[in-house]
């Protein structure tokens, strides 16, 4: 199992109706519109880096209110 944030930013008064969408498919485990450099993040989980790579080319990189993303792997979890 492969977990990552993508990291979105998104054209102005477009971050709602964004993650919105990004809530109902099913790699979307958890979206935030946050303040800062990014307008969005979502935790996105996936089986398999290829599948990854294929959730962001496929299906982020069409969507016109995304200006630009950048994805993080998890490499650990540590627990609080």
């Amino acid at each position: 199992m492969i977990i990552s944030y993508v990291f979105i930013t998104s054209h102005l008064d477009q971050e709602t109706s964004l993650a919105e969408y990004l809530r109902k498919l099913r790699e979307v485990d958890e979206v935030m519109i946050t303040t800062g450099t990014s307008d969005v993040i979502c935790r996105v989980v996936t089986e398999t880096l290829e599948d990854l790579y294929k959730f962001t080319i496929e299906e982020l990189e069409k969507r016109p209110e995304i200006i630009d993303m950048r994805t993080s792997v998890v490499t650990k979890e540590i627990n609080v």
